[in-house]
Protein backbone atom coordinates (compact mmCIF):
# COMPACT_ATOMS: atom_id res chain seq x y z
CA UNK A 1 0.00 0.00 0.00
CA UNK A 2 1.48 3.12 -1.03
CA UNK A 3 2.14 5.78 1.81
CA UNK A 4 -0.34 8.30 1.31
CA UNK A 5 -3.42 5.74 1.13
CA UNK A 6 -3.07 4.27 4.91
CA UNK A 7 -5.24 5.51 7.55
CA UNK A 8 -5.20 8.87 7.93
CA UNK A 9 -3.85 8.88 11.39
CA UNK A 10 -0.09 8.05 9.37
CA UNK A 11 -0.70 11.34 7.19
CA UNK A 12 -1.31 12.90 10.20
CA UNK A 13 1.59 15.05 11.82
CA UNK A 14 2.29 13.54 15.26
CA UNK A 15 0.84 14.62 18.00
CA UNK A 16 1.26 13.48 21.86
CA UNK A 17 -1.15 10.86 22.74
CA UNK A 18 -4.15 12.55 24.64
CA UNK A 19 -6.94 11.65 23.26
CA UNK A 20 -8.95 8.13 23.61
CA UNK A 21 -11.07 6.76 21.05
CA UNK A 22 -14.64 6.12 21.36
CA UNK A 23 -17.69 5.96 19.87
CA UNK A 24 -19.55 10.27 20.42
CA UNK A 25 -20.92 10.00 23.09
CA UNK A 26 -20.90 13.30 25.03
CA UNK A 27 -24.88 14.93 24.36
CA UNK A 28 -24.19 17.71 25.92
CA UNK A 29 -21.37 18.81 23.86
CA UNK A 30 -22.59 17.26 20.37
CA UNK A 31 -26.00 19.11 21.57
CA UNK A 32 -29.17 17.63 18.88
CA UNK A 33 -26.25 17.29 16.16
CA UNK A 34 -26.10 14.02 17.40
CA UNK A 35 -29.08 12.92 18.34
CA UNK A 36 -29.94 13.76 14.70
CA UNK A 37 -26.97 11.41 13.40
CA UNK A 38 -28.04 8.92 15.47
CA UNK A 39 -31.63 8.78 13.85
CA UNK A 40 -30.22 9.11 9.97
CA UNK A 41 -27.81 6.66 10.63
CA UNK A 42 -30.75 4.17 11.97
CA UNK A 43 -32.76 3.96 8.66
CA UNK A 44 -32.08 1.28 6.51
CA UNK A 45 -33.43 3.29 3.10
CA UNK A 46 -31.04 1.19 0.73
CA UNK A 47 -33.72 1.72 -1.84
CA UNK A 48 -36.95 4.11 -3.16
CA UNK A 49 -39.90 3.69 0.12
CA UNK A 50 -42.86 5.64 0.77
CA UNK A 51 -40.98 7.84 2.56
CA UNK A 52 -39.18 9.13 -0.27
CA UNK A 53 -40.60 12.70 -0.69
CA UNK A 54 -41.20 13.85 -4.42
CA UNK A 55 -40.44 17.68 -4.44
CA UNK A 56 -40.34 20.03 -7.74
CA UNK A 57 -38.81 22.79 -8.62
CA UNK A 58 -41.84 24.45 -11.11
CA UNK A 59 -40.94 27.75 -11.71
CA UNK A 60 -37.53 30.69 -11.70
CA UNK A 61 -37.62 34.16 -11.80
CA UNK A 62 -34.70 35.94 -12.49
CA UNK A 63 -33.53 39.49 -12.97
CA UNK A 64 -30.38 41.31 -12.96
CA UNK A 65 -28.49 37.87 -12.49
CA UNK A 66 -25.05 37.84 -14.12
CA UNK A 67 -25.90 38.28 -18.05
CA UNK A 68 -29.34 37.20 -17.14
CA UNK A 69 -31.29 40.26 -17.69
CA UNK A 70 -34.99 38.98 -17.20
CA UNK A 71 -36.10 35.89 -17.20
CA UNK A 72 -39.56 33.86 -15.81
CA UNK A 73 -38.85 29.81 -17.06
CA UNK A 74 -41.55 27.20 -16.37
CA UNK A 75 -39.37 24.00 -15.12
CA UNK A 76 -42.35 21.73 -14.06
CA UNK A 77 -40.69 18.26 -16.42
CA UNK A 78 -38.68 15.51 -15.02
CA UNK A 79 -35.96 16.67 -17.38
CA UNK A 80 -35.42 20.11 -18.55
CA UNK A 81 -32.51 20.63 -21.37
CA UNK A 82 -31.06 24.33 -21.33
CA UNK A 83 -29.08 24.95 -24.54
CA UNK A 84 -26.93 27.19 -26.39
CA UNK A 85 -23.42 28.50 -27.14
CA UNK A 86 -20.89 28.67 -24.82
CA UNK A 87 -21.06 32.59 -23.08
CA UNK A 88 -24.40 32.79 -23.71
CA UNK A 89 -25.72 32.06 -20.04
CA UNK A 90 -26.65 28.51 -19.37
CA UNK A 91 -24.18 27.91 -16.62
CA UNK A 92 -25.61 30.79 -14.99
CA UNK A 93 -29.03 29.76 -15.22
CA UNK A 94 -27.52 26.77 -13.19
CA UNK A 95 -26.17 29.40 -10.86
CA UNK A 96 -29.60 30.66 -10.49
CA UNK A 97 -31.25 27.78 -9.47
CA UNK A 98 -28.54 26.49 -7.30
CA UNK A 99 -28.01 29.73 -5.62
CA UNK A 100 -31.68 30.60 -4.18
CA UNK A 101 -31.82 26.81 -3.39
CA UNK A 102 -28.84 26.68 -0.81
CA UNK A 103 -28.24 30.88 -0.36
CA UNK A 104 -24.76 29.76 -1.74
CA UNK A 105 -23.18 30.61 -5.07
CA UNK A 106 -22.21 27.30 -7.73
CA UNK A 107 -19.22 29.26 -8.92
CA UNK A 108 -18.76 33.08 -7.68
CA UNK A 109 -17.14 34.40 -4.33
CA UNK A 110 -18.29 37.79 -3.78
CA UNK A 111 -21.89 38.84 -3.79
CA UNK A 112 -21.24 41.42 -6.56
CA UNK A 113 -20.18 38.90 -9.01
CA UNK A 114 -23.48 37.40 -9.26
CA UNK A 115 -25.24 41.07 -10.08
CA UNK A 116 -25.24 42.24 -13.49
CA UNK A 117 -22.54 44.80 -14.49
CA UNK A 118 -23.43 48.18 -14.00
CA UNK A 119 -27.51 47.11 -11.96
CA UNK A 120 -26.97 47.62 -7.99
CA UNK A 121 -28.95 44.08 -7.52
CA UNK A 122 -30.40 40.85 -8.29
CA UNK A 123 -33.34 38.83 -7.46
CA UNK A 124 -34.10 34.91 -7.46
CA UNK A 125 -37.44 33.70 -7.03
CA UNK A 126 -37.83 29.88 -6.97
CA UNK A 127 -41.49 28.08 -6.87
CA UNK A 128 -41.06 24.72 -5.22
CA UNK A 129 -43.67 22.03 -5.21
CA UNK A 130 -44.08 19.33 -2.45
CA UNK A 131 -47.28 18.72 -0.27
CA UNK A 132 -47.63 22.53 -0.55
CA UNK A 133 -46.27 25.38 -2.35
CA UNK A 134 -43.14 27.12 -0.83
CA UNK A 135 -41.89 30.49 -2.86
CA UNK A 136 -38.07 31.66 -2.28
CA UNK A 137 -37.61 34.65 -2.94
CA UNK A 138 -33.48 36.27 -2.46
CA UNK A 139 -32.72 39.57 -3.31
CA UNK A 140 -28.77 39.51 -4.01
CA UNK A 141 -26.75 43.63 -3.28
CA UNK A 142 -23.36 44.37 -3.72
CA UNK A 143 -22.58 43.69 0.34
CA UNK A 144 -25.42 41.77 1.82
CA UNK A 145 -28.71 39.58 0.59
CA UNK A 146 -32.39 39.73 1.75
CA UNK A 147 -34.21 36.74 1.79
CA UNK A 148 -37.58 35.69 2.14
CA UNK A 149 -39.12 32.22 2.78
CA UNK A 150 -43.17 32.02 1.82
CA UNK A 151 -43.17 35.81 2.52
CA UNK A 152 -41.10 35.92 5.55
CA UNK A 153 -37.80 35.99 6.84
CA UNK A 154 -36.42 32.73 7.42
CA UNK A 155 -35.90 31.21 11.03
CA UNK A 156 -32.61 30.09 9.76
CA UNK A 157 -30.23 28.75 6.78
CA UNK A 158 -31.40 25.49 7.01
CA UNK A 159 -34.67 25.89 7.04
CA UNK A 160 -34.46 27.62 3.95
CA UNK A 161 -32.24 24.93 2.45
CA UNK A 162 -34.66 22.15 4.01
CA UNK A 163 -37.04 22.98 1.40
CA UNK A 164 -35.10 22.18 -1.99
CA UNK A 165 -32.23 20.13 -1.83
CA UNK A 166 -29.92 20.69 -4.70
CA UNK A 167 -26.75 18.20 -6.30
CA UNK A 168 -24.63 19.97 -8.51
CA UNK A 169 -22.48 18.52 -11.30
CA UNK A 170 -19.97 20.63 -13.12
CA UNK A 171 -17.13 20.37 -15.36
CA UNK A 172 -14.77 21.41 -12.67
CA UNK A 173 -15.92 18.95 -10.53
CA UNK A 174 -14.15 16.09 -12.73
CA UNK A 175 -10.99 17.78 -11.30
CA UNK A 176 -11.78 16.29 -7.92
CA UNK A 177 -9.70 12.76 -8.66
CA UNK A 178 -6.36 14.43 -9.73
CA UNK A 179 -7.01 17.95 -7.98
CA UNK A 180 -5.85 19.63 -4.82
CA UNK A 181 -7.02 19.03 -1.57
CA UNK A 182 -9.23 22.30 -1.75
CA UNK A 183 -11.28 20.81 -4.44
CA UNK A 184 -12.13 17.55 -2.44
CA UNK A 185 -12.75 19.76 0.56
CA UNK A 186 -15.54 21.51 -1.46
CA UNK A 187 -17.00 18.29 -2.50
CA UNK A 188 -17.13 17.32 1.05
CA UNK A 189 -18.61 20.87 2.59
CA UNK A 190 -21.13 20.75 -0.02
CA UNK A 191 -22.25 17.54 0.46
CA UNK A 192 -22.32 17.57 4.32
CA UNK A 193 -24.41 21.10 3.80
CA UNK A 194 -27.01 19.47 1.90
CA UNK A 195 -26.66 16.55 3.96
CA UNK A 196 -26.82 17.68 7.61
CA UNK A 197 -28.55 20.42 9.70
CA UNK A 198 -26.49 23.10 11.30
CA UNK A 199 -23.35 22.04 9.21
CA UNK A 200 -22.85 25.76 7.29
CA UNK A 201 -23.35 27.46 11.30
CA UNK A 202 -20.17 25.52 12.48
CA UNK A 203 -18.40 25.83 9.11
CA UNK A 204 -19.05 29.93 9.29
CA UNK A 205 -17.98 29.75 13.01
CA UNK A 206 -14.66 27.65 12.45
CA UNK A 207 -13.75 30.16 9.24
CA UNK A 208 -14.37 33.71 11.54
CA UNK A 209 -12.00 32.04 14.28
CA UNK A 210 -9.69 30.62 11.50
CA UNK A 211 -9.66 33.95 9.85
CA UNK A 212 -8.97 35.89 13.33
CA UNK A 213 -5.96 33.89 14.39
CA UNK A 214 -4.56 34.38 11.38
CA UNK A 215 -4.89 38.04 11.47
CA UNK A 216 -3.15 37.57 15.34
CA UNK A 217 -0.66 35.57 13.34
CA UNK A 218 0.47 38.18 10.83
CA UNK A 219 0.17 40.65 13.65
CA UNK A 220 3.01 39.01 15.69
CA UNK A 221 0.44 38.92 18.51
CA UNK A 222 1.12 37.40 21.91
CA UNK A 223 0.42 33.77 23.41
CA UNK A 224 -1.96 35.15 25.42
CA UNK A 225 -4.15 36.92 22.75
CA UNK A 226 -4.09 33.57 19.99
CA UNK A 227 -5.07 31.41 23.49
CA UNK A 228 -8.88 32.80 23.23
CA UNK A 229 -8.83 32.29 19.64
CA UNK A 230 -7.60 28.77 19.56
CA UNK A 231 -9.76 27.70 22.14
CA UNK A 232 -12.53 28.75 19.68
CA UNK A 233 -11.28 27.29 16.70
CA UNK A 234 -10.84 24.06 18.41
CA UNK A 235 -14.41 23.91 19.77
CA UNK A 236 -15.94 24.52 16.04
CA UNK A 237 -13.20 22.59 14.35
CA UNK A 238 -14.10 19.98 16.03
CA UNK A 239 -17.81 20.06 15.40
CA UNK A 240 -17.06 20.05 11.25
CA UNK A 241 -14.39 17.73 11.75
CA UNK A 242 -16.47 15.10 13.72
CA UNK A 243 -19.53 15.99 10.78
CA UNK A 244 -17.31 15.30 7.73
CA UNK A 245 -16.01 12.07 9.29
CA UNK A 246 -19.65 11.01 9.37
CA UNK A 247 -20.48 12.21 6.08
CA UNK A 248 -17.73 9.76 4.44
CA UNK A 249 -18.43 6.86 6.74
CA UNK A 250 -21.64 7.16 5.07
CA UNK A 251 -20.50 7.84 1.48
CA UNK A 252 -17.57 4.86 1.63
CA UNK A 253 -18.94 2.20 1.16
CA UNK A 254 -21.74 3.67 -1.80
CA UNK A 255 -19.13 5.30 -3.56
CA UNK A 256 -17.38 1.77 -3.80
CA UNK A 257 -20.15 -0.02 -4.69
CA UNK A 258 -20.77 3.01 -7.28
CA UNK A 259 -17.20 2.63 -8.79
CA UNK A 260 -17.16 -1.14 -9.41
CA UNK A 261 -19.97 -1.18 -10.86
CA UNK A 262 -18.75 2.13 -13.56
CA UNK A 263 -15.69 0.32 -14.25
CA UNK A 264 -16.29 -3.78 -13.92
CA UNK A 265 -12.99 -4.09 -12.13
CA UNK A 266 -12.54 -5.98 -9.08
CA UNK A 267 -10.63 -3.22 -7.44
CA UNK A 268 -11.52 -1.52 -4.58
CA UNK A 269 -11.66 1.84 -4.15
CA UNK A 270 -11.01 3.56 -0.71
CA UNK A 271 -12.56 6.73 0.66
CA UNK A 272 -11.53 7.98 3.90
CA UNK A 273 -10.44 11.66 5.45
CA UNK A 274 -6.92 12.50 5.83
CA UNK A 275 -6.98 14.59 8.86
CA UNK A 276 -4.02 17.24 9.36
CA UNK A 277 -3.99 15.98 13.11
CA UNK A 278 -3.05 12.58 14.80
CA UNK A 279 -6.77 11.37 15.73
CA UNK A 280 -8.10 8.27 17.67
CA UNK A 281 -8.25 5.20 15.86
CA UNK A 282 -12.02 4.68 15.46
CA UNK A 283 -14.78 7.23 15.73
CA UNK A 284 -13.45 10.06 18.17
CA UNK A 285 -15.39 11.50 20.11
CA UNK A 286 -16.23 15.26 19.49
CA UNK A 287 -14.44 16.42 22.93
CA UNK A 288 -11.20 14.30 22.21
CA UNK A 289 -11.34 15.81 18.95
CA UNK A 290 -11.21 19.86 20.40
CA UNK A 291 -8.43 18.53 22.71
CA UNK A 292 -6.54 17.34 19.52
CA UNK A 293 -6.84 20.34 17.65
CA UNK A 294 -5.75 22.54 21.13
CA UNK A 295 -3.18 20.49 21.33
CA UNK A 296 -2.13 20.98 17.72
CA UNK A 297 -2.72 25.00 17.58
CA UNK A 298 -0.59 24.82 20.66
CA UNK A 299 2.38 23.12 19.58
CA UNK A 300 1.87 24.67 16.30
CA UNK A 301 2.13 28.08 17.37
CA UNK A 302 5.71 28.76 16.85
CA UNK A 303 5.54 27.29 13.19
CA UNK A 304 2.55 28.74 12.20
CA UNK A 305 4.20 32.38 13.50
CA UNK A 306 6.81 32.25 11.38
CA UNK A 307 4.80 30.98 8.61
CA UNK A 308 1.94 33.27 9.57
CA UNK A 309 -0.99 31.44 9.23
CA UNK A 310 -2.62 28.19 10.67
CA UNK A 311 -1.18 25.22 9.26
CA UNK A 312 -3.54 22.63 10.68
CA UNK A 313 -6.93 22.34 11.03
CA UNK A 314 -10.01 21.21 9.05
CA UNK A 315 -9.37 23.39 6.28
CA UNK A 316 -5.97 21.74 5.84
CA UNK A 317 -7.35 17.96 5.69
CA UNK A 318 -7.99 15.64 2.78
CA UNK A 319 -10.45 13.36 1.28
CA UNK A 320 -8.05 10.16 -0.08
CA UNK A 321 -9.24 8.21 -2.85
CA UNK A 322 -7.41 5.09 -2.79
CA UNK A 323 -7.36 2.25 -5.66
CA UNK A 324 -5.99 -0.55 -3.96
CA UNK A 325 -4.29 1.53 -1.74
CA UNK A 326 -2.58 3.57 -4.49
CA UNK A 327 -3.82 7.14 -4.57
CA UNK A 328 -5.85 8.10 -7.43
CA UNK A 329 -4.24 10.92 -8.37
CA UNK A 330 -1.04 9.67 -8.66
CA UNK A 331 -1.18 6.55 -11.33
CA UNK A 332 -5.01 6.21 -12.46
CA UNK A 333 -5.92 6.73 -15.95
CA UNK A 334 -8.30 9.54 -16.58
CA UNK A 335 -11.07 7.16 -17.20
CA UNK A 336 -10.91 5.59 -13.69
CA UNK A 337 -10.76 9.08 -11.96
CA UNK A 338 -13.89 10.83 -13.79
CA UNK A 339 -15.37 7.36 -12.61
CA UNK A 340 -14.28 8.04 -9.44
CA UNK A 341 -15.99 11.49 -9.51
CA UNK A 342 -19.06 9.98 -11.31
CA UNK A 343 -19.15 7.54 -8.41
CA UNK A 344 -18.92 10.44 -5.35
CA UNK A 345 -21.75 11.92 -7.12
CA UNK A 346 -24.22 9.26 -7.31
CA UNK A 347 -23.32 8.00 -3.82
CA UNK A 348 -23.96 11.65 -2.39
CA UNK A 349 -27.30 11.65 -4.13
CA UNK A 350 -28.33 7.64 -2.99
CA UNK A 351 -26.89 8.83 0.83
CA UNK A 352 -29.21 11.87 0.56
CA UNK A 353 -32.46 9.55 -0.39
CA UNK A 354 -31.50 6.88 2.25
CA UNK A 355 -30.66 9.03 5.27
CA UNK A 356 -33.06 11.54 4.72
CA UNK A 357 -36.01 10.20 2.28
CA UNK A 358 -35.21 13.09 0.01
CA UNK A 359 -34.43 12.70 -3.79
CA UNK A 360 -32.65 16.14 -4.71
CA UNK A 361 -32.95 18.34 -7.78
CA UNK A 362 -29.97 17.22 -9.94
CA UNK A 363 -28.13 19.92 -11.85
CA UNK A 364 -25.60 18.92 -14.62
CA UNK A 365 -23.55 21.26 -16.20
CA UNK A 366 -22.44 20.10 -20.19
CA UNK A 367 -20.83 17.23 -17.55
CA UNK A 368 -21.55 14.73 -20.90
CA UNK A 369 -19.32 16.59 -23.11
CA UNK A 370 -16.50 15.61 -20.75
CA UNK A 371 -17.05 12.36 -20.30
CA UNK A 372 -15.74 9.27 -22.14
CA UNK A 373 -18.70 7.05 -24.30
CA UNK A 374 -18.24 4.23 -21.32
CA UNK A 375 -18.89 6.88 -18.77
CA UNK A 376 -21.68 8.49 -20.52
CA UNK A 377 -23.39 5.32 -20.30
CA UNK A 378 -23.75 4.94 -17.18
CA UNK A 379 -24.55 8.31 -16.95
CA UNK A 380 -27.62 7.59 -19.32
CA UNK A 381 -28.63 4.41 -17.27
CA UNK A 382 -28.41 6.64 -13.82
CA UNK A 383 -30.94 9.08 -15.34
CA UNK A 384 -33.05 6.65 -16.62
CA UNK A 385 -33.64 5.50 -12.88
CA UNK A 386 -33.17 8.38 -11.32
CA UNK A 387 -36.61 9.53 -9.79
CA UNK A 388 -35.74 13.01 -9.28
CA UNK A 389 -35.88 16.60 -11.36
CA UNK A 390 -32.84 16.96 -13.44
CA UNK A 391 -31.92 20.30 -15.45
CA UNK A 392 -28.88 19.68 -17.49
CA UNK A 393 -27.20 22.15 -20.07
CA UNK A 394 -25.28 21.13 -23.22
CA UNK A 395 -24.13 23.00 -26.54
CA UNK A 396 -26.21 20.89 -28.80
CA UNK A 397 -29.52 19.77 -28.05
CA UNK A 398 -29.19 16.64 -30.72
CA UNK A 399 -26.42 14.89 -28.38
CA UNK A 400 -27.87 16.14 -24.74
CA UNK A 401 -27.62 13.20 -22.36
CA UNK A 402 -31.64 11.86 -22.43
CA UNK A 403 -31.90 8.28 -21.41
CA UNK A 404 -34.41 6.45 -23.76
CA UNK A 405 -37.78 6.44 -23.00
CA UNK A 406 -38.17 9.69 -20.78
CA UNK A 407 -41.58 11.57 -21.22
CA UNK A 408 -41.45 14.72 -19.69
CA UNK A 409 -38.51 17.12 -20.91
CA UNK A 410 -38.79 20.65 -21.12
CA UNK A 411 -36.44 22.48 -23.64
CA UNK A 412 -35.16 26.51 -23.13
CA UNK A 413 -32.38 28.05 -25.34
CA UNK A 414 -30.37 30.56 -24.06
CA UNK A 415 -28.59 33.36 -26.42
CA UNK A 416 -27.15 36.39 -25.12
CA UNK A 417 -28.84 36.53 -21.62
CA UNK A 418 -32.42 35.40 -22.85
CA UNK A 419 -34.41 32.54 -21.89
CA UNK A 420 -37.09 31.09 -24.21
CA UNK A 421 -38.93 27.97 -24.59
CA UNK A 422 -38.24 25.48 -27.39
CA UNK A 423 -40.05 22.95 -29.64
CA UNK A 424 -39.04 19.64 -28.82
CA UNK A 425 -35.74 18.37 -30.08
CA UNK A 426 -35.95 14.70 -31.23
CA UNK A 427 -32.17 13.50 -29.91
CA UNK A 428 -30.29 11.67 -32.48
CA UNK A 429 -30.22 7.43 -31.74
CA UNK A 430 -26.86 6.61 -30.01
CA UNK A 431 -25.58 9.70 -29.51
CA UNK A 432 -23.10 9.13 -26.82
CA UNK A 433 -19.88 8.12 -28.20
Amino acid sequence: MAPSCRRASTLARRLPARCVAGLLRSRQRAGPTRRRWRRHGSRRLLGRTARTKRVRLTELSVRNFRNLRRARIHLGAAVTVIFGENGQGKTNLLDAIYTVATLRPLRARKLREQITFEEQEAWLEAVVEEVVTRRLQLRIERSRRQARLDGKAPPSVEAWSEVLKIVAFTPEDLEIAKGGPALRRRYLDRAAFTRQVGYLEDHRAYARALKARNRLLKSGAEDAALVAYERALARFGARLLARRLRLVEELAPRVAARFRSITGIDGSLDVHYASSVSLPDGRPDVTDIERTLQSAFEERREVDRQRRYTTAGPHADDLKLCLDGTELRGYASQGQQRAAVLALKVAEIENLEAALGRVPLLLLDDVSSELDPERNRHLLAYLARFPGQVVLTTTDPAHAPLPEGVAEVEWLAVRAGEVEPSPRVRPLAGNIS
